[in-house]
């Protein structure tokens, strides 16, 4: 195994560089993978864009309970 010195190129105070590697796969992979997840991330929880909101869902949740209670009068017992 030779020690070759092509493509490393020294920065400062002995840092040196090797411009002649590539990225592992997996980082580039990985890398690709959130910077798509965090796009789709914000755009499905971002009410002005997805339409979702906790608001939004808190407010139908109660209007949903709201509509499901019986009113006390047409439970009352000798009411026609």
């Amino acid at each position: 195994m030779s020690n070759s010195t092509k493509g490393v190129h020294e920065v400062a105070d002995g840092i040196t560089e090797r411009t002649h590697t590539k990225l592992p796969l997996g980082w580039v992979i990985m890398t690709v993978g959130l910077i798509a997840f965090a796009v789709y991330y914000i755009y499905a929880n971002m009410p002005q864009w997805g339409g979702w909101s906790a608001y939004t869902a808190l407010q139908q949740a109660h209007e949903q309970h709201e509509g499901a209670k019986p009113s006390l009068h047409e439970d009352a017992p000798g009411h026609e």
